[in-house]
């Protein structure tokens, strides 16, 4: 008798046998118990190890949107409110250690209100950073992982200012 891979007996005799099974179309060709499992994955990161060096980088993703502005409008074509942002970025980064970082950043937020004529408050939220500077951000998200397994989150968002508008609101609904 052989033994398999993982040490375990091997579960058919015959190999007459072992062809039936891939034959029968209700039964998968190959099982493997939760150990065998564990061992095949602690196999694949053991050969991938030795083909990567500890600071190689897996993944390096950017990507920027420079501003855009949805406008949502009833089923009538008549327009709602109309959604603006700044630019928006997005990264992510995940190294062969196991360490990574994602971030999410939003520069500006600006909501307009579009069913209630004649307002004082068209706007009825807009984030309150300093326009003339492109280091604050309305939104900024950072989720960082270490080699070592620490995390850090990091969320951070200027002041809004935000006007109730029951129109918009009962429209909305």
């Amino acid at each position: 008798l052989s033994t398999s891979l993982f040490g375990s007996a091997p579960r058919k005799d015959s190999s007459d046998e072992f062809y039936e099974c891939l034959d029968d179309e209700n039964d998968a060709p190959i099982s493997l118990t939760v150990d065998e499992m564990k061992e095949l994955e602690e196999l694949a990161f053991k050969k991938a190890d030795a083909q990567l060096s500890k600071d190689s980088m897996l993944c390096d993703i950017n990507f920027t949107l420079g501003s855009f502005q949805v406008n949502l409008v009833r089923s009538t074509l008549q327009p709602l409110t109309s959604l603006e942002m700044g630019m928006v970025s997005t990264s992510f980064k995940a190294n062969a250690d196991g360490s990574f970082a994602f971030g999410l950043s939003l520069l500006s937020l600006e909501v307009l209100d579009n069913v209630t004529r004649n307002t004082f408050y068209p706007t009825i939220c807009r984030s309150l950073q300093k326009a003339q500077t492109t280091k604050s951000h309305a939104f900024r998200l950072e989720l960082r992982k270490s080699r070592e397994g620490d995390q850090e989150l990091v969320l951070k968002m200027v002041a809004c200012e935000i006007v109730a508008s029951p129109l918009l609101l009962f429209e909305v609904k």
